[in-house]
């Protein structure tokens, strides 16, 4: 099991010099502005200098003109240029200009995930902008709800300002491969998608200027890992080896300005047409491996907050979502609970695993409920 006091321990020991990948100077930046040995205190962008590898600094763009030392506190007095002086990643294809930085009020959402929150993300393409939240591909991605799923209702209909998101969700994912086998090699697990993140986004690049406050990190992992694993015998002996990567992977996100999560646990896919064909025998016994995975993550979220300061970790429970529409499905336009339909409207599920539409919604609506302010607003 995770030893949370000895994390802790570790970071307040780290306390008096920046960590690898966190801030240490910029525009209304007030903290460290030393870094740990062997890092460097390297401009980004105007508002963010960050402690990266001594041996990187000269793969980063120096600071503009007239910036002599590591700023912090309220802008200088020197004329800044609007931008800095890096070249842009070249957009997308049959993207003719870059899209334009934020304007207003612009809150983040990061996200990881499985086929229930998949959108098509690449990290390498273009980021969020004005014109599409999701960066790439076009809104509403490639989902497997038959049009928006959960975080795309999540950036259009509970958003309470412009929200930018960068979904690193990819389809089959597990927590660890290593643990639980996804059903292709070629698949990106929990584990995977943080590295991607943090090889790009984390380090706040210019056309993703976000912030620990302006920050959401959204995680729905355990659907494959209690799918492809509630049978197994050594099934017990798992869910704290899931959880500890799970937090490893939390640990990652604090480090380079994590500070808000929501967490959403494992819904009843017990219920899911595909598993009621199997009978009875074999969805109860899921049922009893979700309760006991969403238990542990509970636990172990109570924990891991406890242990991090300035941390706001909320769990969501999306039982209740999908447990409202199976209910109750003609109040969702499906005939019954149980069919299916690709046009993600009929029926409550998109195929014999995945929810529609309607499910979705409910989903995006019970982050927005347990999360609210500053991100989203109830419906």
């Amino acid at each position: 099991m995770r030893n949370f006091a000895i994390a802790a321990g570790a970071l307040l020991a780290a306390s008096s010099a920046s960590a690898q990948f966190t801030q240490c100077g910029g525009i209304e930046y007030n903290g460290a502005t030393t870094c740990s040995a062997g890092l460097t205190c390297a401009y980004i962008n105007d508002y963010w200098w960050n402690c990266i590898p001594t041996s990187m600094t000269t793969l980063l763009p120096l600071p503009p003109t007239g910036i002599t030392a590591i700023p912090t506190g309220n802008p200088p007095s020197v004329s800044l240029p609007d931008a800095p002086s890096q070249t842009p990643r070249p957009p997308a294809t049959g993207v003719t200009s870059m899209p334009s930085g934020p304007t207003g009020t612009t809150n983040y959402l990061v996200s990881f995930g499985d086929s229930y929150s998949q959108t098509g993300f690449d990290p390498d393409g273009t980021l969020a902008n004005d014109q599409n939240p999701l960066g790439n591909p076009e809104f509403p991605g490639w989902t497997t709800s038959g049009g928006r799923n959960w975080i795309g209702y999540l950036l259009s209909a509970f958003n309470s300002s412009v929200l930018w998101n960068y979904n690193f969700a990819d389809g089959g994912a597990t927590t660890s491969a290593e643990l639980i086998e996804p059903y292709e090699p070629t698949v990106q697990s929990f584990v995977d998608q943080v590295q991607l993140f943090r090889q790009g986004v984390s380090a706040h690049p210019y056309e993703a200027p976000w912030s620990s406050a302006n920050t959401l990190f959204a995680v729905w992992m355990g659907v494959n890992d209690v799918g492809n694993g509630w049978y197994r015998d050594d099934w017990d002996g798992l869910v704290p080896q899931i959880m500890d990567v799970y937090f490893d992977q939390l640990d990652l996100m604090y480090d380079v300005g994590g500070r808000n999560f929501a967490l959403l646990n494992v819904p009843p896919i017990n219920r899911s047409p595909m598993m009621q064909e199997q009978g009875a025998a074999s969805a109860d016994s899921e049922a009893d491996a979700i309760t006991q995975y969403n238990a542990a993550l509970s636990a172990a979220a109570a924990a891991w907050q406890s242990e991090h300061p300035g941390t706001n970790v909320v769990m969501v429970d999306t039982q209740r979502p999908f447990n409202t529409a199976m209910d109750d499905p003609s109040a969702y336009g499906a005939e019954n609970a149980s069919c299916y339909d690709e046009d993600g409207e009929t029926c409550l599920w998109w195929n014999d695993y995945h929810p529609a539409m309607a499910i979705h919604r409910l989903v995006a609506g019970a982050v927005a409920e347990a999360y609210g302010g500053p991100f989203f607003t109830a419906e």
